[in-house]
């Protein structure tokens, strides 16, 4: 907001409610649903983008083993923190 000038009662009124809204939406101990994080975003020319990754360390402790030769494989993950395997 403050990068491109707009202020509580500019935001309120492209998003068509009221400035005690806006002060919920950007208080951050008031539970805000994220259909409204979005809508005041987009009124501001932006958009939110949300990834997903997977942690790196997911794969550090996994072991693959094949076990005879029937073709089934186990995976195993070793816990190197706690001392054991799960």
């Amino acid at each position: 907001m403050r990068t491109a000038g707009v202020r509580k009662a500019e935001l309120a009124r492209r998003l068509g409610c009221q400035k005690s809204q806006i002060d919920r939406l950007l208080d951050f101990k008031n539970s805000t649903r994220m259909e409204h994080i979005e809508a005041a975003f987009r009124a501001l020319g932006k958009r939110i983008v949300t990834e997903v990754q997977t942690r790196p360390e997911f794969f550090a402790n996994l072991h693959i083993s094949r076990e005879g030769s029937g073709g089934a494989f186990t995976v195993r993950r070793e816990n190197f923190e706690a001392g054991r395997a799960s």
